[in-house]
C-alpha cells in the first residue's frame, strides 16, 4: 500500500523491524493506539475509503519500516511525509500530523529509540495518489532535543540522545578521553522514563556500583556510579 524510502545518514543500516526484541507486540502496541486515536478524531482529520483501523495498521508499517540499526542500538526516522488523495483528508490535516507525531514520539520513548530530532509529521496532498493507497517518505532530520540526564566525574557530559554511545570514538556522543576506553565501549540510554547502561563488548569492561555490567543491560538510578574502564563518572538525572 503506497511507496515508502528511508534516507539514513552514511554508516547506517536500514533494518525494518529490529527496533525492539519484540518488534510484533511493539507494532500491535504503537497500532492500538494510533486506531484509538483516529478514532477519537474522526472525520475531522481523516475520511475517504481507509477505516482508521487500515489507516492506523498502515500508520505503524511505516514507523516499522523507517526502523534503523544505530552503533548505540535500535533508532527510527524523525520525519514522516505523508501523501494522501485531498478527498480522504479532513478539515484539518495540521491536527492529525500533530496528533500522530505525539502518538509517535511517545511510542519511541517508551520502547528506547534513539531519535536525532523531535518527531515531525508533515500530510501533503496529491489528487494523482489513489484512494486508500497513501504515500509514505522518513528520513532523518537532525533537530534539537532536550537533555535527559548527564554523566558528572572529572569532566561533565550532558545526556541528550536517547542512546547515547559512549566511548573515544568521535562519532560518540559521550566522548571520553582516556586509553583505557575503548573506542565504542558502552551505552547509555533511556526507556519508559528509566535509564540503563550496557556494555558493548568493551576490552576493559564497565561497572555500576562495583558491580559488573555482562550481556544484559543494567539500570541505574541518580547517584549511580559508573565506571567505563578506568573513568568514573555519577549519573544525574535532569527533570
Amino acid at each position: 500500500m503506497g511507496n515508502t524510502s528511508l534516507r539514513a545518514p552514511s554508516g547506517l543500516v536500514n533494518v525494518a523491524n529490529s527496533v525492539d526484541s519484540s518488534p510484533m507486540a511493539i507494532a500491535r502496541n504503537l497500532e492500538q493506539r494510533l486506531e484509538k486515536l483516529l478514532v477519537g478524531l474522526g472525520g475531522s482529520v481523516s475520511r475517504g475509503e481507509m477505516h482508521p483501523a487500515e489507516l492506523a495498521g498502515w500508520l505503524a508499517r511505516q514507523a516499522d519500516l523507517a526502523g534503523y540499526t544505530h552503533s548505540s542500538g535500535p533508532a527510527v526516522a524523525n520525519r514522516f511525509d505523508l501523501t494522501m488523495n485531498p478527498a480522504e483528508i479532513g478539515d484539518d490535516p495540521q491536527k492529525l500530523a500533530n496528533a500522530v507525531a505525539e502518538v509517535l514520539g511517545t511510542h519511541a520513548a517508551e520502547s528506547g529509540w534513539r531519535l536525532e530530532g523531535p518527531i515531525k509529521v508533515v500530510i501533503n496532498t496529491d489528487k494523482s495518489v489513489r484512494r486508500g493507497a497513501p504515500e509514505a517518505n522518513f528520513e532523518i532530520e537532525p533537530g534539537p532535543l532536550p537533555d535527559w540526564g548527564r554523566l558528572v566525574g572529572k569532566d561533565q557530559h550532558q545526556l541528550t540522545a536517547r542512546r547515547s554511545l559512549v566511548g573515544r570514538g568521535s562519532d560518540c556522543d559521550v566522548m571520553l578521553d582516556a586509553d583505557s576506553v575503548s573506542r565504542h565501549h558502552a551505552v547509555i540510554f533511556q526507556k519508559s522514563g528509566d535509564a540503563w547502561v550496557s556494555d558493548l563488548d568493551s576490552t576493559n569492561g564497565t561497572w555500576v556500583n562495583g558491580s559488573a555490567v555482562g550481556g544484559t543491560a543494567v539500570q541505574v538510578t541518580p547517584g549511580s556510579v559508573i565506571m567505563f574502564a578506568r573513568a568514573s563518572y555519577r549519573y544525574e538525572i535532569l527533570t
